[in-house]
């Protein structure tokens, strides 16, 4: 994305779609969200969308590696934590 005119664009496309509601594209951070019912919608539905409307989707993955748990609630409080994020 360069400009208002591109966030613009994506957030119309994603619009478009059954079971999306608010969606929020800042071009100046090169990032949006999207609300949306998945039961309606699918990521891969977004991406098509975003794909169709000519801009590339990039989805991220971060491993972060947890040491000196010692018990299942420790990874049970793991959990929970970044559930929360």
């Amino acid at each position: 994305m360069s400009c208002a005119n591109c966030s613009s664009t994506i957030t119309e496309a994603v619009k478009k779609l059954d079971g999306v509601g608010e969606v929020n594209v800042n071009f100046a951070t090169d990032e949006g969200t999207v609300e949306y019912d998945p039961d309606r919608a699918s990521p891969a539905e977004l991406y098509g969308a975003i794909e169709d409307a000519g801009y590339e989707p990039v989805a991220e993955t971060v491993t972060v590696g947890i040491t000196d748990m010692t018990c299942a609630n420790c990874s049970s409080t793991v959990e929970g934590a970044v559930g929360d994020v």
